[in-house]
């Protein structure tokens, strides 16, 4: 007998949001190639400030402008309609865990976000020496700097749609603001602040070590963005 499977109250949830995107006109899917574009011309503009130096200023301002591009472009896709799918599976009898895990997975697939973290890492990939190990660490530590945003913003958009979390809710749009004006600052006074947003620098550390050899202290630097990541993930799996 053929076997008849159910699908899974995520895969579903997940479907209903892969039809809203495509139900956007032509006009949409030519803006997100249009947002790719215009991130791979703002990254060539900034390649003339990183020098070969990966772990100074100049590189850690492009991963600045990267994750506010990120932010930005996260926070258009929640009010797009992901925010109101996500209150709405509160009525649904699913664990917390799985609503978290659709709100992270829906921004993963988005296609903005998509086009937007595939330019980023393809163009961290090029900038710098192009030996194996130099362009793989540069594309694996630019992929964990975008997963951990990505997390972050799935966290806080969970921690938002809480029902009788007020205080909660305004702690979550707190904590995205100030991300957001710390990034911004970031990009549009270089200077002290880029010293203080740890994953920028981790980042930077890891990707300088790498060219430089250093697999060992590379690795630490990938592990303290998994760590990060982890447990915003967890946060966001144990109180959706």
């Amino acid at each position: 007998m053929e076997q008849v499977t159910v699908p899974s109250a995520l895969g579903l949830m997940l479907e209903a949001d892969h039809r809203r995107q495509t139900r956007h006109s032509a006009w949409w899917t030519i803006g997100v190639a249009a947002l790719g574009l215009l991130n791979l011309f703002a990254c060539a503009y900034l390649e003339r400030f990183i020098g070969s130096d990966r772990s100074g200023e100049g590189f850690i301002l492009f991963l600045a402008t990267e994750s506010f591009f990120a932010l930005l472009t996260g926070a258009a896709v929640a009010n797009s309609g992901l925010e109101t799918l996500a209150r709405r599976t509160r009525v649904l009898p699913l664990a917390a865990a799985t609503r978290f895990d659709f709100v992270l997975l829906a921004l993963v697939r988005h296609r903005a976000l998509l086009m937007l973290t595939g330019t980023a890492v393809f163009a961290g990939a090029l900038l710098g020496p192009a030996t194996v190990p130099g362009v793989g660490g540069r594309v694996v530590m630019m992929t964990l700097l975008m997963l951990l945003l990505m997390v972050l913003m799935s966290t806080l958009l969970i921690l938002r749609i809480r029902p009788g979390a007020a205080g909660r809710s305004i702690l979550a749009s707190a904590g995205l603001a100030a991300a957001a004006f710390l990034i911004a600052t970031a990009v549009m006074s270089p200077g002290p602040v880029l010293r203080i947003l740890l994953p920028l620098r981790w980042v930077a550390s890891g990707v300088a070590e790498v060219e430089q050899g250093n697999i060992i202290p590379a690795l630490s630097n990938a592990m303290y963005l998994a760590i990060a990541a982890a447990a915003c993930a967890w946060i966001g799996r144990r109180y959706a």
